[in-house]
């Protein structure tokens, strides 16, 4: 069975939503989004999650997918950017990940503010760094 994460609405639509009368039914439906995917995919999704558009949106889903917790994602992306940071020659040397030098630009978070564009997640450079990092597939 696979998994499929959906970061759906912004932070300011969940507050409008939160403030709606209808809180309860809202909450339920924000949590429903199997009915966004083609039906044909519903017996191959095993879970649906709903991250927040903060753009750590993927790193919150590889930190829950690894088991660490979404509220892991600060500390899991950071041990990203030490990774790449030390192993950059080697990824050079190997044109393993062309664009290592784009990964490096991405700066270490302390906090969970929102994150700009040039610190999204791409896939696959993140994939590849991710398996590395973290020893898994």
């Amino acid at each position: 069975m696979g998994v499929v994460f959906i970061s759906f609405f912004s932070t300011q639509i969940w507050e409008f939503f939160d403030s709606n009368k209808n809180q309860a039914k809202q909450k339920n439906r924000r949590r429903n989004y199997l009915h966004l995917q083609p039906e044909i995919l519903h017996p191959s999704i095993s879970k649906v999650l709903d991250i927040k558009s903060d753009g750590h949106c993927g790193f919150w889903v590889f930190s829950y997918c690894l088991g660490r917790g979404q509220h892991e994602h600060l500390a899991m992306r950071n041990k990203l950017y030490q990774n790449a940071k030390e192993r950059s020659q080697w990824y050079k040397d190997h044109s393993y990940i062309d664009n290592i030098s784009s990964v490096l630009k991405m700066k270490k978070f302390e906090s969970s503010g929102p994150s700009g564009l040039g610190n999204w997640m791409s896939i696959p450079t993140f994939g590849d760094l991710i398996s590395n990092t973290f020893k898994s597939p």
